[in-house]
């Protein structure tokens, strides 16, 4: 399979794996909710250590190039870090709370909204309208 895969074109690489991460990532809130009795935090948290802990298995070539950068950037991680911790256990308990299919939408939707809100607050740059966009 690996050998089929890399045969492929980088294009046609990347749209795959995106699609099946998607899969993925868009069935996690269902499977949730078959767990009544699991807390949401702890779906969470164990999603965010796997996931992390692949995510750092898959890049440790990188990390490890580029630890002195990461370093010089504490803040930016510590901010980074925060948002990747609080985001999984925000989701499987809006999920909770609200229902798969509202969870989801609103999950899906403020990301995009709340990124613009940080960078108007803390970006340098201004923020501009694309016409078609």
């Amino acid at each position: 399979m690996k050998r089929h895969f890399l045969n492929l074109d980088y294009t046609l690489q990347g749209s795959l794996a995106i699609l099946f991460a998607s899969l993925l990532w868009g069935t996690t809130g269902t499977a949730a909710s078959f767990a009544p009795s699991i807390n949401p935090l702890a779906i969470g948290a164990f999603s965010m250590g796997v996931g992390g802990l692949l995510l750092a298995w898959c890049a440790y070539k990188k990390l490890y190039q580029d630890w002195q950068k990461l370093l010089q950037n504490k803040r930016i991680l510590l901010i980074g870090t925060l948002g990747l911790a609080v985001y999984p256990l925000a989701f499987y308990s809006s999920m909770r709370l609200a229902g798969v299919a509202v969870g989801t939408v609103v999950s899906i939707a403020s990301a995009p909204f709340m990124t613009v809100m940080i960078e108007r607050l803390f970006g340098k740059n201004r923020l501009y309208h694309h016409a078609g966009c």
